[in-house]
């Protein structure tokens, strides 16, 4: 038997395992007996977006074009990735950038209007910017096509020596069309079969040279569009009037678009001025050719009619007008409704053989048209002005304080598209010292105050007779040239003055003195840039020469077009087109001449080029005139009569032939 002091010492013991135990399960956090293992620590939290860059950052577009943005979202982590896609897009002014949210295009921005506009894209708070830049729409294509205003439409085809207006139609981002015909740079692919204008107020003018097809180009930009032109021949006679008895030639006159109108009178053979009055016309187009002639509607006028004179702008108008033995008058024709009756200008008994003499016409690019003549004796100057607005000839007015003396013949006038015209006459006082004296009467178109004829202007005195002749430009600038017969005979001088708007007219410049040659029949062409050229033939030794006026540098040393010794060289005929280029026409009066009809160009750079002479010039007879006209593009047309004589078994009639030709371009 154990002693109670060892079960006291066991007693003690397991007293102090039970404090022990509940010591560790106190430590343990609970009071259970149960066991727990400790629970996985939680994850690191996940990487926040703290910044979005978009790109392109400043991009500029063209109206109507499109601009992808993408937006880069960067990290706490330093991660980045692309959230295009997962943002939200924005823009500060709808008006001018609109920036797309659909799924399919997110970020895709939208040229509206010019200007600037801050796209802004968001995702979780935070924001990138960018800014747009809109500019005006691009050229993205040209369409070159002929003037399609035109009716019936052109085809892309022309004779040659007419001309084409081509346009340029400018294709724009934003989907606009424009033209841009002004703006493009024209060329040919072959200058020997057309070339195309570049000039300002004649850009996209082509005019046909030879038989053939070209392209037609124009650019802007590094851009080009094109288009085909085919040059068809022309016919080699135009018109012809068979065994016709000629009282004269007639009128002639072209338009901006190488139509042409022709006017004659003439008698059938054995005819008299008995006979009822015969007056024809015959238009031509450049694909179609001559018209059959068809006869003026005189209406009651039974007056038979002198050989007419005709003008014509370059829309097509054209006045005609004569005289008779009892009046004058005039038709006009419009394009699309032929002539119009004649209507009577003036009228009144003459002891002469016509009711008046040197009849002369202009007309405007309005159709405004401006008729001068002298009356029967001479010795004063009518005019009476054509309104197209009312369709009215005005009564009949003497130019103010305009006194020829016994001075006879010819006058010059000369009209720009707007209307402002000028005379150039001459009054011999016999007796006087000195007896001539060279006048310009110039006429300011309109009916306000300061409108009409101005009070005319001495410009020269001589002591012989002086054969004056003016151009005038669109700007009112004005040319005019003479000759002095007299100073130390038998030399002759020849002179020039110009006049300019605002500083009225310049001094006297020499262009030949006392030149033993003895210049003659000087006549003047003008352009609007202020270029000018006057050409004469020697009376002496049959030379054609010519000088030109360069704007800027004045007048040129006179150079020969056509050389002494062949033929007899009269009818001269000078033009200038915008860019300076010139042709000159002369009719050669001489058998032995290679041609009757001589031509010669220049050209800004290389000078003249070599004589020619006009095609289709028939040599069946003796050339009895020839009336030469060109538009403001440089195209001419001819109209011509041959005289040749038919024996009828007992006498020699004369008969005369008309052709016209349209072969004459530069």
């Amino acid at each position: 038997m154990k002693s109670l002091s060892t079960f006291s010492k066991i007693a003690r013991i397991g007293i102090g395992l039970i404090a022990i135990t509940a010591l560790l399960l106190a430590g343990c956090g609970g009071g259970s007996s149960s066991y727990s293992p400790p629970s996985t620590p939680p994850p690191p939290s996940s990487p926040q977006l703290i910044s979005i860059a978009v790109s392109p950052n400043s991009p500029l577009i063209h109206l109507g074009t499109v601009q992808q943005f993408a937006a880069t979202g960067t990290y706490s982590d330093g991660s980045s990735q692309d959230v295009t896609a997962l943002a939200s897009w924005s823009s500060s002014d709808a008006a001018v950038a609109a920036v797309s949210n659909n799924q399919a295009n997110k970020g895709l921005a939208s040229g509206i209007a010019i200007g600037t506009a801050t796209i802004t894209v968001s995702l979780n708070g935070i924001d990138g910017t960018a800014q747009l830049t809109v500019d005006p729409a691009a050229l993205t294509t040209i369409v070159v096509l002929p003037e399609p205003n035109i009716t019936p439409p052109p085809t892309g085809q022309i004779a040659i020596a007419a001309t084409l207006q081509y346009v340029a139609a400018g294709l724009y981002t934003d989907n606009s069309v424009q033209d841009i015909s002004t703006s493009v740079t024209w060329s040919s692919s072959d200058s020997g079969i057309a070339v195309i204008s570049n000039i300002s107020g004649g850009e996209g003018i082509a005019s046909g040279i030879a038989q053939g097809v070209v392209t037609i180009q124009a650019t802007l930009n590094s851009i080009s569009g094109n288009a085909s032109l085919t040059v068809l021949p022309i016919k080699a006679l135009d018109y012809w009037v068979p065994n016709t008895k000629a009282s004269g030639l007639g009128g002639l006159g072209v338009d901006g678009n190488g139509n042409a109108l022709a006017a004659w009178n003439f008698q059938f053979t054995g005819g008299n001025f008995g006979t009822p009055p015969e007056l024809y016309a015959a238009a031509y187009a450049p694909l179609g050719g001559w018209s059959p002639k068809t006869s003026i509607d005189f209406g009651t006028i039974s007056d038979f009619p002198a050989p007419p004179v005709l003008a014509m702008n370059d829309s097509g108008d054209a006045l005609l007008a004569w005289m008779g033995h009892d009046g004058v008058y005039a038709s006009k024709y419009t394009q699309g409704s032929g002539w119009q009756q004649a209507k009577v200008i003036a009228s009144g008994s003459s002891v002469f053989l016509t009711f008046a003499e040197s009849l002369q016409i202009a007309i405007d690019a309005s159709g405004n048209g401006l008729l001068v003549w002298a009356n029967d004796n001479g010795d004063i100057l009518l005019s009476s002005q054509y309104q197209q607005l009312t369709d009215t000839w005005t009564t009949p007015q003497t130019l103010p304080n305009v006194n020829r003396g016994f001075a006879r013949g010819a006058f010059s006038l000369a009209m720009n598209a707007s209307g402002y015209s000028v005379v150039i006459w001459e009054n011999w006082t016999f007796g006087a010292s000195p007896a001539w004296t060279v006048y310009a009467s110039l006429f300011v178109p309109g009916s306000g105050p300061g409108a009409g004829w101005q009070t005319q202007q001495s410009l020269y005195q001589s002591e012989t007779w002086s054969a004056p002749t003016a151009a005038i430009n669109d700007n009112g600038e004005i040319v005019i040239a003479w000759v002095d017969y007299i100073t130390d005979f038998p030399n002759t001088s020849l002179y020039a003055k110009q006049f300019i708007p605002n500083q009225g007219w310049q001094s006297q410049q020499t262009i030949a003195l006392s030149d033993i040659n003895r210049p003659a029949d000087p006549a003047v062409a003008m352009n609007n840039a202020g270029d000018s050229i006057v050409v004469w033939r020697n009376a002496y030794d049959k030379a054609v020469r010519a000088s030109r006026f360069v704007a800027g540098n004045g007048w040129q040393a006179s150079e020969t077009l056509w050389p002494t010794g062949v033929g007899d060289p009269t009818v001269l005929r000078p033009n200038i087109a915008p860019d300076g280029r010139i042709l000159v026409a002369w009719v050669v009066e001489d058998l032995n001449a290679p041609f009757k009809v001589g031509l010669r160009r220049y050209v800004p750079g290389s000078g003249w080029e070599n004589a020619y002479g006009l095609p289709y010039i028939r040599h069946k007879g003796s050339l009895s005139g020839i009336n030469l006209s060109f538009n403001s593009s440089g195209m001419g047309t001819a109209l011509w009569v041959e005289s040749y004589d038919v024996f009828d078994g007992q006498f020699y009639n004369t008969f005369s032939d008309f052709f016209a030709n349209t072969q004459i371009a530069y």
